[in-house]
């Protein structure tokens, strides 16, 4: 099947392309509510970034330097924005943002393995 979208061939079997990731069967669903939801995947992926860095700045501000001998900070900091670069590119139907957040995924998990490993 033919995306109507980007012309991309697909499996007869598809619901979505695999190029675009838009809905190759007409549904009565609103034509913007795909991207709808890639914003706000991405919007929650740059949240959790900022929600780390405002951690960290609060720590630094107010000279919580306690809170580093309770807990290893840093890899637990490192795990938000991982999992949630995870969960959106799960939930993504975007194909080249899906991709693009699986490999975001696999470098941040390199760069929490190296607080591990150390």
């Amino acid at each position: 099947m033919k995306c109507t979208t980007c012309s991309v061939l697909n499996t007869e079997e598809a619901q979505y392309c695999r190029n675009c990731g838009a809905s190759l069967y007409p549904t009565n669903e609103a034509p913007d509510a795909g991207s709808s939801k890639t914003i706000w995947l991405l919007i929650a992926v740059i949240a959790s970034f900022v929600v780390v860095e405002l951690g960290y700045f609060v720590i630094s501000t107010f000279q919580l330097d306690f809170i580093y001998d309770m807990i290893n900070l840093s890899s637990f900091m490192t795990l938000i924005p991982t999992l949630t670069l995870l969960i959106a590119a799960v939930l993504m139907r975007n194909q080249k943002a899906k991709i693009a957040l699986f490999i975001g995924f696999g470098l941040m998990l390199l760069f929490l393995a190296g607080y591990y490993i150390s």
